[in-house]
């Protein structure tokens, strides 16, 4: 049987002029995994795209880059049934 992989997306928009937010950094975990995590930062477009996570539910927070911290979680599940997860505005 092959090893199964998602993909994740997120895409982070200014709330003024709603295009996206580049250097705006976020930490992506696995659901009870938090001690292991990558930090990514969004692209010139707001987006932060990884390729061949495993099928898993993951975490992602705000963090620092220059932006106001959110300390609110966002959720999102990498299935079968879904190829993408976020969409953070």
């Amino acid at each position: 049987m092959q090893y199964q992989t998602a993909s994740f997306r997120l895409v982070k928009l200014d709330s003024l002029s709603v295009k996206g937010s580049a250097a705006a950094t976020f930490r992506i975990a696995k659901f009870r995994m938090a001690a292991i995590s990558r930090s990514r930062v969004t692209d010139a477009n707001g987006e932060i795209n990884i390729e061949d996570l495993s099928l898993a539910f993951y975490l992602c927070r705000k963090g620092a880059g220059g932006y106001v911290i959110d300390p609110t979680e966002y959720h999102g599940n990498c299935s079968l049934a879904k190829s993408a997860a976020g969409g953070i505005q």
